[in-house]
């Protein structure tokens, strides 16, 4: 009886350890939507993982930093419109780096944060790259019969 009544107890108070962290992660999650940062990462079109991966480290409110990167932003999706010479994009790839390292990102979050930009300023070569991918993979099908027949005569060949 005793047992039984100690369970019970244990498993309210896992219940409550739950509801208690799912309130904290709610108010955690209201908490980044109020941010100058994640209205900047909104306004600059960068997803949601960014925007958490800049609050976790504790960014709140913009500054130069985000002036920087927002600065490269709008140079990646120029290049794309007009052609910015590579010089000048190569210094502001290198200078949108430093800033990244000093903001603290580690080498995977930078990484992920290069990742986001490519697919956010060049939307034309991600489209061009899932559609060859989706080429190969039909030249792959339409190979496999081929293969298979010519490897049954093969074997028939043999006999």
């Amino acid at each position: 009886m005793r047992k039984r009544q100690q369970e019970e107890e244990e498993e309210k108070r896992r219940a409550a350890l739950q509801e208690k962290g799912e309130r904290k992660r709610q108010q955690a999650a209201a908490a980044m939507q109020q941010t100058e940062v994640t209205a900047f990462c909104a306004a600059a079109g960068l997803s949601e993982a960014i925007q958490e991966m800049f609050y976790r480290k504790r960014f709140i409110y913009v500054d130069e930093a985000f002036l920087t990167l927002d600065a490269v932003l709008f140079l990646l999706r120029l290049q794309v419109a007009v052609v910015v010479p590579l010089l000048e994009l190569l210094l502001l790839l290198l200078q949108m780096e430093a800033t990244l390292r000093k903001m603290g990102l580690s080498a995977t979050e930078r990484v992920a944060f290069k990742e986001v930009l490519n697919a956010f300023s060049h939307p034309n070569c991600m489209q061009q790259q899932q559609q060859q991918q989706q080429q190969q993979q039909q030249q792959r099908q339409q190979q496999q019969p081929q293969r298979r027949s010519m490897h049954t005569r093969n074997l028939l060949l043999a006999l």
